[in-house]
């Protein structure tokens, strides 16, 4: 019971059509069938209106989905005066939704207790016969260890890497899938994107440092408000940083956001290796790489721009790359400021006029002691700047 409580909360179309159902069924029971009729019929008319206005919205970015036969089904059975059976497929449309979530939910959670279960030591025989404890790290094939009754085989590192990474696999394979099938969403609130942006500055943080990369990060000083999904700008921005990061060779990584009356426009710019022309025009295909022969120390799946382009798509954004071969990349991402806006233009140019990079400069770098030094995933104090 508690799955399906979990399940109906955070799809509550689901649980307000059971309620209307469950209405109706009891109206026709005790003979109101008039009104049986106008509440069921009313209801699917007002699902019909919510999923075609979302229905034109994808086909004018170039989707097609299931929703164009749910519609087309919803309203003749309006029309026939079939009411419950138009009920019947608002719930399997909600139903196959919230189906899907709750499976993807249940797939990560599993995934993840089982790596959490997994043994961080092994016993190893040595060869002399003695018995030690080592990290899990450490374990080679060939290794002789010790497992008792009930215990859990220890599970080496590259395998937990290797778990991990199909995991992330599959759950872009799925995001795909829902675009594909005109079923991607938008949960859009009212955001200050500069606040987006530092949340994905902060996960990228420790990978930029490890990469030797300086972050530098330029925001407006006023509110940037901005119709948006947090959760899909900060994906499309984590995936540009990483990608520009893992390109940069340890060189600068800059983060602009520029914005105008319409638009709000994000850069991400690196002064790494660069592309080709020819890669540009195939860098959001997926499974698509520029250089197959280099390695990723963070995985990828080959899915991340591709996704990020479909979530710009769904905001009514666009999703922009330049590129030079030796001078890196320049990433620009453009988002309507209110829901329904149509772009013409952006406030960030896609070309930049800086082709060498600026070596060891921090956003507002000027306002820091002149002894101290400066941190390479630094992030501007966006409370400092509201206060300007």
């Amino acid at each position: 019971m508690g799955t399906v409580r979990l399940v109906l909360a955070k799809n509550p179309v689901v649980a307000l059509t059971l309620v209307v159902l469950a209405a109706v069924l009891v109206l026709l029971g005790t003979g109101s069938g008039g009104v049986a009729q106008w509440v069921a019929s009313s209801y699917v008319v007002a699902i019909v209106i919510v999923t075609a206005v979302g229905m034109v919205r994808d086909i004018l970015r170039g989707h097609w989905g299931l929703d164009i036969l749910a519609v087309v089904a919803m309203v003749a059975t309006v029309a026939v005066g079939e009411y419950v059976a138009g009920l019947i497929i608002v719930l399997m449309l909600s139903g196959g939704e919230a189906l899907e979530d709750f499976a993807a939910r249940r797939a990560r959670s599993e995934l993840t207790a089982l790596l959490d279960r997994a043994p961080r030591t092994a016993r190893r025989l040595t060869d002399d016969g003695v018995l030690e404890d080592v990290d899990v790290a450490e374990v080679r094939v060939g290794d002789q260890l010790l497992v008792r009754p009930a215990e859990v085989v220890p599970v080496i590192e590259m395998l937990q890497e290797q778990v991990q990474a199909f995991n992330g696999l599959v759950l872009d394979l799925l995001e795909i899938s829902r675009f594909d099938a005109g079923a991607a969403v938008l949960d859009a609130e009212r955001r200050d994107v500069r606040d987006v942006v530092a949340a994905a500055v902060d996960t990228v943080s420790a990978l930029a440092q490890r990469r030797g990369s300086w972050l530098q990060v330029d925001v407006p000083d006023r509110p940037t408000n901005v119709d948006l999904d947090p959760r899909r700008v900060e994906r499309i921005l984590r995936n540009l940083l990483v990608n520009a990061i893992e390109h940069a060779e340890g060189t600068d990584v800059e983060v602009t956001v520029g914005a105008d009356e319409r638009a709000v426009a994000v850069c991400v710019r690196d002064y790494g290796v660069g592309m080709s022309q020819e890669a540009v025009e195939h860098v959001f295909d997926r499974f698509w790489r520029a250089d197959k022969a280099r390695a990723r120390t963070t995985g990828g799946t080959g899915l991340g721009l591709a996704i990020s382009l479909e979530d710009a798509h769904l905001h009514g954004g666009w999703l922009e790359v330049w590129a030079s071969p030796g001078l890196g990349a320049n990433f620009r991402l453009t988002l309507p400021r209110r829901a329904g806006i149509q772009l013409t233009s952006s406030p960030l140019p896609l070309v930049p006029d800086n082709p060498m990079p600026r070596r060891g400069v921090v956003a507002h770098a000027e306002e820091a002691p002149a002894s101290s030094k400066a941190d390479p995933a630094a992030i501007p104090d966006l409370d400092s700047l509201e206060a300007r």
